[in-house]
């Protein structure tokens, strides 16, 4: 039995914790005002069901804000992915030689549409970024068109990248950052050397988030729950301990370089950063693998962030670069933050996107509620096992889900966020990029759905392997079932469930 002196103290911390881990459910269940001001409006049952028909019955066509063809060569550094395979299918929809596209990448493509891009000629040949040999000789490789293609300029698309945005310890920096800055000055000196003249690096919006202190209860809101985001800030100056984790060190790092590598009169370079998260067919971790799984507890529902959908986000590369081409630009060597234009609306909140999956599946698709100081909680018993792990690898590996609730995880989903994109947004000859987007995150997030929809009723979608990007190859993500009753009016409406 315990003895008396030693009660109080228990009896404190408990409480203590207790009222720690309120203060943390209390500040995610409730929104700032501040952070109500990036979006007052939520999606609404009938704003779900006439945008889904409207998509049925007129997609979205991109074609007008993929540019003009340029003749010139492309190497997409992580054209198999998700992104990069994007970039290398909007390259084809508006004419590029598909002769003069290249996929560099450690895996060959998976996607049917980007498997299919190689029979019409676009090239794969296999590197790893963090050789400075097979990238070299990937980048001089011949092209199929001989000598007549180095007659047409080269632009390199960097969006191979470690997204290991899960761990905050220094001891696990190098891990990520030989791929994210080590093989981004590989990419860098290789696209020199082989002539090129555009360079455009996918980073991440990730870069300028601050550590939300939770720990901060005196406050009426923890420090830095609500932030507003912009290009101004250069994301490297910043001291180890303000990054969320890992990931945003090395993506800032990588854009130093590329920044470094910038040279009016020669290579010039370019960052983008895609905001949190980005979403759409082709193999994300947000829309399609809530789909996939069915099932998805969360404690986010009332959590304010802009996204961005994956055309979208490609479409901004490929204005990145007809800026890079212009001789107006004033883009050389900057970053710019790339979202969905979604109006006076600025945002979304997580509630807006789980909601229209509920709908569109017929509660198939469901996200119940959890208690986020328990989250809090396991995350750090979570992160405390995968770094005993990384000291002792003979411990079995906890599955891609589970690994991925940890404390850097938690914050990054559980502050509201607001990236303000306005300067990419700006005309080239205003020191922009000319960023036009063709979805709203309504749009993307229903496309998308409709899309996962489709190949289900067709028997596309078994058990998939979602790739989280955490250099330890695909997961299996359990699939929920598909029942009769899955046959939601606005799946019938728009065709996309077989009767």
């Amino acid at each position: 039995m315990l003895q008396l002196p030693y009660v109080y103290p228990l009896i404190a911390v408990v409480l203590g914790g207790a009222i720690f881990l309120h203060h943390v459910h209390r500040a995610v269940q409730n929104v700032p005002a501040e952070a109500a001001a990036m979006s007052n409006t939520r999606f609404t049952d009938d704003d779900i069901l006439s945008t889904a028909q409207t998509l049925k019955d007129k997609p979205i066509d991109v074609q007008s804000y993929l540019g003009s063809r340029t003749g010139r060569r492309y190497i997409v550094v992580g054209g198999s992915g998700f992104v990069g395979g994007w970039i290398v299918l909007h390259l084809l929809a508006r004419g590029e030689n598909p002769r003069r596209i290249r996929i560099l990448d450690l895996r060959a493509p998976s996607r049917p549409d980007v498997v299919a891009a190689l029979t019409k000629g676009v090239e794969f040949i296999q590197a790893n970024i963090t050789d400075a040999a097979s990238v070299h000789a990937a980048f001089n490789a011949s092209w199929p068109d001989g000598n007549e293609a180095l007659e047409h300029g080269l632009t390199v698309f960097h969006s191979a990248s470690l997204i290991r945005y899960i761990e905050r310890v220094k001891f696990l920096l190098p891990k990520v950052a030989n791929v994210n800055v080590q093989g981004t000055q590989i990419v860098v000196d290789a696209a020199r050397r082989a002539g090129a003249t555009a360079f455009v690096y996918t980073s991440s919006g990730s870069v300028n988030i601050k550590m939300v202190r939770w720990f901060s209860l005196w406050r009426s809101w923890p420090e830095n729950f609500v932030q507003v985001l912009n290009d101004s800030t250069p994301a490297a100056d910043r001291h180890y301990s303000d990054f969320f984790s890992n990931y945003a060190v090395t993506k800032a790092e990588a854009e130093r370089v590329v920044a470094k590598a910038n040279n009016p009169n020669g290579l010039r370079t370019v960052s983008v950063r895609p905001s949190n998260a980005v979403y759409g067919s082709g193999g994300d971790t947000l829309v399609d693998a809530y789909m996939h799984r069915g099932m998805n507890p969360s404690w986010t529902s009332k959590i304010i962030q802009n996204v961005v959908y994956v055309e979208n986000c490609s479409i901004g590369h490929l204005c990145a670069e007809a800026a890079l081409l212009s001789p107006n630009s004033r883009a050389d060597g900057r970053a710019y933050y790339l979202t969905d234009q979604n109006g006076p609306n600025r945002s979304i909140a997580y509630g807006d996107l789980y909601r229209s999956l509920n709908v569109l599946t017929a509660g198939r698709c469901s996200f119940p509620p959890l208690h986020a100081g328990l989250v809090f909680t396991m995350a750090h018993f979570i992160e405390a096992y995968h770094l005993l792990r990384a000291r002792l690898p003979v411990l079995p590996q906890l599955p891609g889900d589970i690994l991925l609730l940890q404390p850097a995880t938690f914050m990054l989903v559980t502050a509201h966020v607001w990236f303000d994109d306005s300067a990419a947004r700006q005309s080239v000859h205003e020191g922009g990029i000319g960023y036009r987007t063709p979805y709203t995150s309504l749009q993307g997030i229903i496309w998308t759905a409709l899309q996962h929809e489709k190949e289900r009723s067709l028997g596309g979608v078994t058990r998939p392997s979602i790739n989280y990007g955490l250099g330890d190859g695909p997961t299996n993500v359990a699939v929920a079932p598909l029942r009769a009753d899955s046959t939601t009016k606005i799946a019938a409406a728009a065709g996309v469930v077989a009767r």
